[in-house]
């Protein structure tokens, strides 16, 4: 397909808007337009692009009620619509159509930070099931005023992503660590009835983690069976979710059943972490690089922030 004069391209061998992007999810091409006033087919990609196959998902990132209305119109299935504005969910979902809805945690702003908030969205639908490890993904990102980005993905071949999961599979089952960024991004997304919460989950190495905390506040999940503690069982996320709000980390072993909530984690390990960070980081850093546990925490931002061996492995949100 020829390339529209007007738009300004970002493709590989591109290399240094890639190094500046947070790994993992490198797009394979980016092509940027600030000045468009009405959206253009989606496959309006430079010369030089081709694509070896065809995409598995359709990814749409907009709050303009119109916009979403038009690309459901055009027919390109399976379309998953990313916006902030969830009320257009109610209005446009339907169900069977190969349309669905994910909420983004704040409008998409154009420029270089919205390029890191789309990487932020698709992983957290990526960790939300909503993306699976093998799409392609074709992504169009429209917000207002008019500045439109397009992306392609292709997960299987992305070695970031299979980095990032050996990394965490080395700590626990890769599905319970799903369903606890599963969890998180709920709690950064909708917060609980006093408002946004933090919340701290350790996963693996348990009996060490244990061995290097202590109880806050009578365990709320002792004395239940596993299968009510199962953290990887969507029955247990809404129970999970409300004692976040309590103080204190969960405690989850690496097959993903709940030891306890409501733990203080004893730090004694000294960490180095980036400035502005308060004590549920320094907590899990600490117990990361004590233990060989891998933590999760949100913040009260909507931050989510995965730590192994007393790093920061990856961040997510609130670009």
């Amino acid at each position: 397909m020829s390339r529209p004069a007007s738009l300004p391209v970002f493709s590989l061998p591109s290399r240094g808007l890639h190094r500046t992007l947070y790994e993992p999810l490198k797009p394979l091409f980016i092509v940027v337009d600030e000045h468009e006033s009405e959206p253009r087919p989606i496959l309006a990609f430079p010369e030089e692009t081709r694509l070896d196959q065809a995409p598995t998902l359709w990814v749409y990132i907009s709050d303009s009620a119109d916009r979403i209305q038009h690309r459901i119109g055009t027919g390109e299935r399976p379309l998953l619509v990313a916006t902030h504005d969830m009320s257009l969910k109610e209005r446009f979902e339907d169900p069977g159509s190969g349309v669905r809805f994910f909420a983004t945690g704040h409008p998409v702003g154009a420029g270089f930070n919205g390029l890191l908030h789309v990487r932020d969205i698709l992983l957290s639908a990526y960790f939300d099931g909503a993306i699976g490890s093998d799409d392609r993904l074709l992504v169009q990102v429209e917000t207002e005023p008019a500045w439109q980005a397009r992306l392609y993905y292709d997960l299987g071949q992305d070695r970031s992503i299979a980095r990032l999961k050996r990394e965490l599979e080395y700590a626990a089952d890769i599905q319970t660590i799903e369903a606890v960024l599963h969890i998180a991004a709920e709690i950064a997304r909708e917060g609980r009835e006093r408002g946004h919460v933090g919340a701290i989950f350790v996963i693996g190495d348990t009996e060490r983690v244990i061995a290097n905390s202590r109880p806050i506040v009578l365990n709320p999940f002792e004395g239940h069976s596993e299968s009510a503690r199962d953290i990887t069982r969507p029955e247990t996320w809404e129970t999970a979710k409300e004692f976040a709000q309590i103080d204190g980390a969960f405690i989850v072993t690496g097959a993903g059943i709940i030891e306890a909530a409501g733990r203080y984690i004893d730090v004694k390990s000294p960490v180095e972490l980036p400035s502005g960070l308060g004590g549920r980081h320094l907590a899990s850093a600490a117990i990361t690089k004590e233990t060989k546990a891998v933590a999760v925490t949100v913040s009260e931002t909507g931050v989510i922030r995965i730590f192994k061996d007393g790093e920061i492995l990856l961040r997510i949100g609130a670009t």
